[in-house]
């Protein structure tokens, strides 16, 4: 995020404590408990050649 501090950034992470489930590719439910974090991170250079 550009124009945000790291201490902006790290107040705006989630802190409570969630519960989530999902159906697998062999039908089976999977549960989880916590945060299931998605980072998105890029070095700002373009790639050539792809």
């Amino acid at each position: 995020m550009a124009g945000m501090s790291l201490d902006a950034m790290l107040a705006d992470l989630p802190t409570h404590c969630a519960v989530g489930c999902k159906r697998n590719a062999q039908g089976y439910t999977e549960t989880w408990i916590g945060h299931k974090p998605h980072l998105n991170v890029a070095d700002g250079k373009e790639r050539e050649g792809l």
